[in-house]
């Protein structure tokens, strides 16, 4: 029965958001279509999100930190799929409409943003791995190789051949640093593991990432895990086709496309930072530097086991991997991003 309940309640999570993108959800600045009130007026917000909110990993994190600000009470409005050439309109289209404070999930186009800034110093800029800091735009950067250790030291735990690997959807430092992360956490756990980081070439091509994990699984790496937005889908649904295939998800939304042969979801809870950055913004304590959000900030929790998973990891392995954690976070182990 709990199994029961868990997917189902995957299955709802994946339908209402597939509602949420056909209600209303177009290319462009959409305020009205998609906005959430609260009490206080005073500050609105803008969350500008780079692809679609149902990709169960980087853009849905977006969508979940403009929930966490309505939540919080504030008036704010989020727009999905903005490609890097719609960015410098829907900043415009936002500003102009009194939003003081837009939240930009790519760093796709920055210094255009940054140019058409100057013309709205009253609104406060936020964008995900900027490479500056203006007067009224700056950066939040999330450790991807915080997710990526964890990952590995599950994957690390969890190999029968002694091989496993890492995708990144494009080669983008933070992804880069996710697969460093990665080797770190399965050489912590098993120092004689076989271990690839590739780049696959896309964020998005679903079928891409397929191809490139099917290959890899029937070369005897037998877990993997992306990071690659919404084309790691693709390796969740190669793990389904490929006998003793093992999957680890980047969210848990994931789960439900690969249900038997998904281990875990390690998520990055990257709404963490996007909600922080806005609650800086209110309170006026935006720091001088750039912020950097980890594991010790609850980006990366625990794994979210998966009840149905085919090789469920022992107690004892459970255990290796919430003692690998507490290193981590404690400062005892460290990922060399050199």
């Amino acid at each position: 029965m709990k199994t029961m309940k868990r997917v189902l309640a995957m299955v709802l999570t994946v339908a209402a958001l597939l509602v949420l993108a056909a209600c209303g959800q177009t290319n462009e600045p959409v305020a009205d279509d998609n906005s959430g009130t609260g009490e206080q007026t005073e500050f609105k917000c803008a969350f500008l999100i780079p692809g679609p909110i149902t990709d169960m990993s980087w853009c849905y994190n977006e969508y979940l930190g403009y929930e966490k600000v309505v939540e919080a009470g504030y008036e704010a409005t989020y727009q999905e799929n903005v490609s890097a050439d719609m960015l410098v309109d829907s900043v415009r289209t936002y500003a102009g409409e009194g939003y003081n404070c837009i939240i930009i999930g790519t760093d796709a186009n920055q210094e255009d943003v940054i140019e058409t800034a100057k013309d709205f110093p009253d609104c406060q800029i936020f964008i995900a791995n900027c490479a500056y800091v203006t007067d009224n735009v700056y950066p939040i950067f999330f450790a991807d190789e915080d997710q990526g250790f964890a990952m590995g030291v599950v994957a690390g735990l969890a190999t029968k051949t002694n091989k496993v690997a890492y995708i990144a959807g494009i080669d983008f430092a933070p992804l880069v640093n996710g697969g460093k992360g990665f080797e770190a956490g399965v050489k912590y756990v098993n120092p004689d593991c076989e271990v690839l980081t590739t780049i696959a070439g896309t964020t998005e091509d679903v079928g891409m990432l397929k191809e490139t994990a099917k290959e890899l699984f029937k070369s005897g790496y037998d877990v993997i895990a992306p990071n690659a937005d919404q084309a790691g889908l693709g390796v969740m649904e190669a793990a389904n086709e490929v006998e003793g295939a093992m999957a680890i998800a980047g969210g848990d939304g994931m789960i439900s496309v690969s249900p038997t042969q998904t281990i875990c979801a390690v998520n990055m809870q990257t709404y963490v930072g996007y909600y922080a950055a806005f609650m800086d913004f209110v309170n006026g304590t935006i720091p001088k530097e750039a912020s950097k959000y980890g594991m010790a900030a609850g980006l990366v929790d625990l794994p979210v086991w998966n009840d149905q998973f085919f090789a469920p990891l022992s107690d004892e392995q459970i255990a290796a991997v919430e003692a690998a954690y507490a290193a981590y976070a404690n400062g005892e182990v460290k990922v060399d991003l050199g």
